[in-house]
């Protein structure tokens, strides 16, 4: 490995996120089932899956051989009308999220790990987002411009999907990308990481 800090992940949306705190990484794919545990919470089901990231990545690298490495793993849970929002599949199913939401409020649950050979930290986000009363004709021109396949909720705030918004309410305004930086940072410095050092 070259750097000292691994992500793991090969989302491109994560990878573009952690780049722009301007770090060096790796990243590589955690192959973690992201299948939820009966009565897990939405917080619950992100945390443990950001934890089980990072730590199936540390073991597939042999993180003992870097005790000073640190492994990140993050992930999202959309959660709507008291069920979790699947990640669609293809652009059918990102149009039917969006018209289900349209004019209704979703809460998304975005966890961040961080691990070394020594101890572990976690935390998760919470984020409102309340979406604009569209029509089917809008939203499948959003569909179209944006391709949002595999994206919790079936948007990407990061582009276009931001003009389907008429709220978003979270303490971390990049959680909504899949990786919270303002989470990340404070832990990547409680385990000795400075960013602009």
């Amino acid at each position: 490995m070259s750097s000292q800090v691994v992500l793991a992940s090969t989302s491109i949306y994560r990878a573009r996120a952690l780049e722009r705190l301007h770090i060096p990484f790796d990243a590589f794919d955690p192959k973690v089932d992201e299948t939820a545990h009966p009565d897990e919470s939405p917080a619950e089901l992100a945390k443990r899956l950001a934890i089980a990231k990072a730590r199936a990545t540390q073991s597939e690298l042999d993180g003992a051989d870097f005790p000073e490495t640190l492994f990140i793993g993050a992930d999202q849970v959309a959660w709507f009308d008291g069920r979790q929002l699947p990640k669609p599949a293809n652009l059918n199913e990102a149009l039917e999220n969006l018209v289900e939401l349209s004019g209704r409020t979703a809460v998304f649950q975005t966890a961040v790990a961080v691990l070394n050979g020594h101890e572990s930290l976690v935390e998760c986000v919470e984020t409102l987002v309340e979406l604009r009363s569209l029509s089917a004709g809008q939203l499948q021109r959003y569909v179209n411009l944006d391709e949002p396949v595999n994206c919790a909720g079936g948007f990407k705030v990061e582009s276009a999907g931001i003009g389907l918004f008429s709220r978003i309410e979270s303490s971390d305004p990049t959680a909504l990308e899949g990786l919270p930086l303002i989470a990340l940072v404070a832990m990547l410095s409680q385990l000795g990481y400075e960013i602009f050092s």
